[in-house]
């Protein structure tokens, strides 16, 4: 009799709410399909008007429209139909975990997802048994729906006891995870077998980066010398990376980039990488995933004031750099790899039809590389041209530092 004044007092506080919401969608949420039919057909006897409301079991709640098919599909596959069954199973669990203290359970459950004020609310939806299960799935839905939750249970009861008892073990999960999760052992991909190129001419070459002195202490600098990078140390007034007199890259940290945002750093940088280098790039370092948002608090900052409002004023300003987002130093080495077979090809198809052997000559002559090899090439007819030129010719051609190594190289006195 008291099993039954309970089921009824449940019922009839349904009812209740039932008439107070006679303008929204309701839908109601039960465990077992007899107490479904038992709802429909109290329903029917108090000849209540239910047009509005959808008595689902949990199944059929999945089956609704508004669940994306890809969700549904990954709910109900065979690996994530295992793991439910071990987390609702309250007999496994007490297998695995020692039965914990029971909290005070004073308050009742009620989960309420608060709807946005300027919106209509979707639809209200009422466990009518409490399963954390679905009460995770109305989390999700709550994240792309305008719905309220709500959750019939008597206090101090063994349906509030279980419900509790799952949160608890739900919590020791998470937090089991995230300790083995600290515990595991950092692994540095540093396998150099993806930079081999297929073609053995490739092979033989050596790719260059000159490196800026402030950028030693980097881990990216290792990274490129294990990639069998040919580094050359310079102070380098503009950039942190030179691959060619075309391509240079500023490599920034989020903290770099927050602080050089925050101090204007970063506008004067980008303004002399824009002028100085046809194709400047920025080098966005994360640890992790390459994501601005997780370092942001629009809420707080508002969104004028966020990371991402000024990475996107960046970008407007400074259409012609390149961002390149690295959720680690070996990300930055293939993208960097990516860009040095760009330039030696370029370079490659220039110098296809000279003789190996001369080609060999200009690039052993000081102030002649591979990145200003091009502009030899247009500049001079022959090596005698070359050779025979005057000084202003050359650094005309070359620059000032390379056309000076040039020019002093076949003037100077023999001793």
């Amino acid at each position: 009799e008291d099993l039954l004044s309970f089921c009824n007092k449940k019922f009839l506080r349904l009812v209740e709410f039932i008439k107070d919401n006679k303008e929204t969608e309701i839908i109601v949420i039960c465990n077992k399909r007899i107490v479904q039919r038992d709802i429909n057909f109290q329903m029917k006897a108090l000849s209540l008007n239910s047009s509005h409301v959808k008595i689902c079991t949990q199944k059929e709640f999945l089956q609704f429209k508004f669940w994306k098919e890809g969700f549904y599909k990954y709910y109900n596959s065979s690996e994530t139909r295992e793991i439910r069954e071990i987390i609702s199973d309250s007999k496994n669990l007490e297998e695995i975990f020692d039965m914990l203290e029971p909290e005070e359970s004073s308050k009742r459950i009620k989960t309420y997802f608060e709807p946005i004020l300027d919106k209509k609310i979707d639809f209200k939806i009422i466990l009518y048994d409490v399963n954390i299960e679905v009460l995770r799935l109305c989390e999700y839905l709550g994240n792309i729906r305008n719905i309220t939750v709500d959750a019939l249970m008597f206090k101090d009861s063994i349906e509030e006891e279980r419900l509790l008892n799952s949160i608890r073990r739900e919590k020791n999960y998470f937090e089991q995870l995230i300790d083995k999760r600290a515990k595991l052992p950092i692994v540095l991909d540093d396998n150099l077998e993806m930079f081999e190129d297929e073609n053995s001419y490739e092979e033989e070459h050596n790719y260059s980066i000159v490196v800026d002195t402030r950028e030693l202490r980097a881990e990216l600098v290792f990274m490129l010398y294990k990639a069998s990078n040919k580094l050359h140390i310079s102070t380098l007034m503009i950039g942190d990376y030179l691959l060619s007199d075309e391509i240079c890259i500023e490599r920034k940290n989020i903290a770099d980039l927050i602080s050089s945002f925050n101090s204007g750093r970063l506008y004067s940088q980008a303004l002399n990488l824009s002028h100085k280098y046809p194709n400047p790039y920025l080098l966005l370092e994360f640890k992790g995933r390459p994501c601005i948002s997780d370092y942001c608090n629009i809420g707080a900052e508002g969104f004028r004031n966020s990371l991402v409002s000024k990475i996107t004023i960046f970008v407007i300003h400074f259409p012609t750099i390149a961002l390149i987002w690295s959720p680690n130093s070996l990300f930055s080495v293939k993208a960097i790899r990516i860009l040095q077979k760009k330039t030696y090809n370029a370079v490659t198809e220039q110098t296809g039809d000279i003789d190996p052997t001369l080609l060999d000559i200009l690039l052993s002559i000081p102030g002649i590389t591979q990145f200003n090899i091009k502009k030899v090439l247009k500049g001079f007819n022959n090596l005698k041209n070359l050779i025979s030129s005057s000084k202003l010719r050359i650094i005309s051609v070359l620059g000032e530092t390379n056309g000076e190594k040039v020019y002093n190289f076949f003037n100077q006195r023999i001793k």
